[in-house]
């Protein structure tokens, strides 16, 4: 018994030896870019096949091991470990540990070579299955962690120092997978909640549910809560993966984070938050279908599917969520000018009609409270990216920097926002509409001007672009029924220019309107500096990805055992950077144009500002400055065509009228249980957001048309016929007429909405048709399997890059411990 004792020290002793020597062959492994960033040996162990080796007597040994002491299976766990049979091995330690009573040498023992155990099967998983070896590290670590609890060991917390060091590593080249992951499967959990509602409202009337009695149809109910749990269970799964990613982020040093790391903790957050509460309602529901209560079992499900999105708002971008909160808060702040108008008397002698029933204050609150608790949650997940100035401060990279810069200027924004919001709600419950909506009003613009910071450098083009056409339009006279601007600051305010002759009419809108164009072309001349930095940093990391890319050419070149890139690999990521580099060079020259127009423009403004009273604005005057603001408008076309995507704000706008018809769809299958002025009260906020998407499906289906004219135009230019211009041309043309289709059925969704002659029922076929409609014309110009080639090809890249990093911050490393050591040998 002595010398078994004597095995089990010699194998700890030995697991001790070889965890330095593993950890130092950490750099070795990161040179490998087919190959995962860890490795753990350099030994030739050879993959067990377990099914092929399965010792036949074990089941047989099953019964006899109960007789034997913890300490007989121990040894025979020690045998199986030398044999490389992981699995008995880790069975028979962890039966060591049961049996072990008070004998601790055996139960710390065992409890120690079980973590030895999960790092041997994580390096037999890592290059195969990279994800399952984490989690094998994650175990070995709880076994270490166990073991310092039964014994205070120094060699122990080494150990498990160096696991939780391998498992962060392998974690972080795992971390964009899981990222990208993580928002793929919200969405499919997401569209799997909504075609479960659609089931629901299909083979379950909702009205009728004394008919749900017989054991039939409780049988059918019972399977529909069996389809709710699975869902469930789904949602159950993200919540693990979501809380590993999270677990990992926040056990990083505080010097290693970045402030993207401290984001996404709180994006993660937020993120759990929201989908336990959906799993909260999947749950309810579930039970409210196994006791046949319909009604309360939808309502559920559809509360469910509120928060699985909510859940996935957290995982977006800060633009993205910014423009989700400027729409709903646009929306709220026409229904408050329309509770004030009619506070105030105006909206009866305006409209001649009465505020709807729906509009209660107890809407509006509701409403606001939701958009105040969005505004503060966003501010509070951007703020957890400053923690730490110390760390802040000592950043490098460039675009870390300009993150870091950026949260700094939002921050107060934001700030402000959730602070004039909360004003709005507290005047909402008090009935000040009017001062509500000023309150409203400065929210908004906090908003938008938080937003402004964020935006990459094609969004910012596109801003520019807008507000320029602005420009140019209060400018033209054939705007003059527009109103100006003095009757649009207050609510229900007048038209004072409606008597004057048409012309003269024009020109005082227009005089009216020269300090609101002065104050965008000011807006836009700053813009222009901004996209400088923007064109600046982007062409700075092509610099860098092309060092990058010279250095691994470099790299196999000078080891032939290093993986190797194909030949036509580099060449095709050779000339995409070259076209990026040309694309970015005529930015800049663009923009240099766009700047000294714009200086112009506004040199002229002021001078028209400054003899604004004097004299009459006549329509002679006006040309210099409408000229210069035409020649402006193009110059910003060219800059915009460079980097303006049609595909993506279509795929926005589809989505968002997938969504829309989802609230359709739950108001017209609760309409059967609720009154009139209830789902008067559900369907008319839907109504106004319905017109909205209209408009912008309107003005995509126009640009597309354009498009494919423009490419048509240029061809005709050529003297030649290019059979891909010809073919871009035609699928421009059919994706725009689909759109076009997709806007009138959108516009007749909404009229449908607000006629109470017109079936409810009939609203949901309109809405679907548009949306597939939208689909189809966004799979004409990107179909689904070039999606996922070029997200493909962008990881590959992002990997290559990503390891070339590591590769070039490791090299660094091992030069400065060489230059450490020469010093103090010297």
């Amino acid at each position: 018994m002595i010398h078994k004792i004597l095995v089990i020290v010699n194998l700890t002793s030995f697991v001790i030896t070889v965890f330095p020597f593993l950890f130092s062959n950490s750099s070795f492994a990161q040179q490998e870019a087919k190959k995962p960033v860890v490795i753990f040996s350099d030994e030739a162990d050879e993959v067990l096949e377990v099914e092929n080796e399965q010792d036949e007597t074990v089941k047989n040994k099953d019964d006899e091991e109960s007789d034997k002491d913890s300490r007989a299976l121990y040894n025979e766990a020690l045998e199986k470990f030398n044999n490389k049979l992981w699995e008995q091995a880790s069975r028979l330690f962890q039966e060591a540990r049961r049996m072990a009573g008070t004998d601790g040498v055996v139960r710390f023992n065992a409890t120690y070579n079980l973590g030895w155990v999960d790092v041997k099967t994580a390096d037999e998983m890592l290059e195969k299955e990279p994800d399952k070896a984490l989690e094998s590290l994650y175990r070995a670590a709880d076994w270490f962690r166990e073991s310092i609890a039964l014994r205070d060991d120094i060699d122990a917390r080494h150990n498990l120092e160096v696991v939780l060091q391998r498992a962060m590593v392998l974690a972080d080249s795992l971390q964009k997978k899981t990222a990208g992951d993580l928002l793929s499967r919200i969405n499919q959990n997401i569209s799997t909640q909504r075609e479960f509602l659609d089931i629901l409202r299909k083979e379950v009337d909702i009205e009728k549910v004394e008919a749900y009695t017989s054991e039939q149809l409780r049988t059918q109910l019972r399977s529909l809560a069996v389809q709710q749990l699975d869902i469930l269970s789904e949602s159950q799964q993200l919540t693990e993966v979501a809380a590993r990613e999270g677990d990992t982020l926040r056990g990083k040093l505080e010097s290693e984070q970045t402030p993207e790391d401290k984001m996404r903790v709180a994006q993660i957050e937020g993120f759990l938050h929201y989908l336990h509460r959906s799993q909260e309602r999947m749950g309810q529901a579930r039970r409210r279908l196994r006791t046949s209560q319909i009604e309360r079992a939808y309502r559920r499900s559809a509360i469910a599917l509120g928060e699985l999105k909510r859940s996935r708002d957290q995982l977006l971008d800060p633009v993205s969520r910014i423009d989700a909160l400027l729409n709903d808060s646009a929306e709220s702040i026409r229904h408050i000018a329309t509770k004030a108008d009619n506070q105030m008397g105006k909206l009866a002698i305006q409209n001649e009609k009465k505020i709807p029933e729906w509009l209660t204050q107890e809407y509006l609150v509701e409403s606001q409270t939701s958009l105040s608790e969005r505004v503060q949650e966003l501010h509070n997940g951007l703020n957890a990216g400053l923690s730490g100035d110390s760390e802040l401060s000592a950043v490098e990279d460039p675009k870390q920097k300009q993150l870091i810069e950026n949260l700094r200027l939002a921050l107060p924004w934001l700030k402000k926002s959730s602070e004039k919001f909360d004003q709005t709600k507290n005047q909402l419950e008090q009935s000040r509409f009017d001062e509500s909506f000023v309150l409203q009003n400065e929210g908004i613009k906090a908003l938008v001007s938080a937003r402004e910071i964020f935006l990459d450098l094609r969004q910012l083009v596109e801003v520019v672009y807008q507000d320029q056409l602005r420009i140019q339009h209060y400018l033209d006279l054939s705007s003059s029924q527009m109103l100006a601007p003095s009757s649009l600051t207050g609510v229900g305010g007048k038209n004072t220019s409606n008597n004057l002759p048409t012309e003269k009419a024009s020109l005082a809108v227009v005089s009216e309107y020269l300090p609101l164009i002065e104050e965008f072309q000011q807006k836009n001349l700053g813009r222009t500096k901004r996209l400088k930095k923007l064109i600046d940093l982007a062409v700075n990391e092509q610099e860098d990805i092309k060092q990058q890319l010279e250095t691994q050419q470099n790299l196999q070149t000078s080891t032939p055992n290093q993986p190797q890139t194909s030949l036509p690999q580099q060449n095709q990521l050779k000339e995409k950077l070259t076209a990026q580099s040309e694309r970015l060079k005529e930015a800049e020259k663009l923009r240099k144009k766009a700047f000294t127009e714009f200086e112009y423009n506004q040199k002229i403004l002021m001078g028209l500002i400054a003899k604004s009273g004097k004299s009459d604005l006549s329509n002679s005057i006006l040309k210099p400055l409408r000229s210069s603001v035409k020649d402006s408008v193009k110059t910003v076309e060219q800059l915009r065509r460079l980097f303006f995507s049609l595909v993506e704000h279509l795929r926005e706008t589809a989505q968002k009228q997938v969504e829309l018809g989802d609230e359709t769809q739950d108001t017209i299958a609760l309409a059967k249980t609720e009154t009139k002025d209830e789902t008067a009260s559900r369907m008319n906020p839907l109504s106004s957001r319905q017109v909205n998407l209209s408009n912008i499906s309107g003005t995509i289906a126009e640009a597309l048309s354009k498009e494919s004219q423009q490419i048509v135009q240029q061809e005709a230019k050529q003297n030649g016929t290019n059979g891909s211009s010809s073919q871009m041309s035609e699928k421009y043309a059919q994706a725009g007429q689909l759109v076009g289709e997709a806007t009138v059925k959108m516009y007749g969704a909404a009229s449908m909405m607000t006629d109470e002659k017109i079936s409810l029922e009939e609203i949901g076929p309109q809405q679907k048709s548009a949306s597939e409609d939208l689909i189809r014309a966004l799979n004409i110009l990107q179909p689904p399997q070039q999606d996922q080639q070029q997200d493909q090809q962008q990881d590959q890249q992002q990997d290559q890059q990503q390891d070339q990093q590591q590769d070039q911050q490791q090299d660094q490393q091992q030069d400065q411990q060489q230059g450490q050591q020469q010093d103090q040998q010297q």
